[in-house]
């Protein structure tokens, strides 16, 4: 798990291989990133708040942009 720089978001990983975007003021699902093929083990947002990287077993990261 990891929170966005400002604190209005969480995004966690998960053992479906799917990083989930989540709102923390009201707790609901704002996003699914989906193309790791086995669970995402690691997870953390950029300082700036722009990327979330993403490790999962098969040894693959991925870096993912938001609007």
């Amino acid at each position: 798990l990891d929170f966005s720089p400002d604190d209005s978001m969480l995004i966690s990983g998960s053992v479906d291989n799917i990083v989930r975007i989540w709102d923390t003021g009201n707790g609901s699902l704002l996003r699914q990133l989906t193309g790791h093929t086995s669970p995402v083990f690691g997870v953390a947002f950029s300082p700036d708040g722009k990327y979330i990287a993403s490790g999962a077993n098969e040894g693959s990261i991925r870096v993912w942009g938001l609007p």
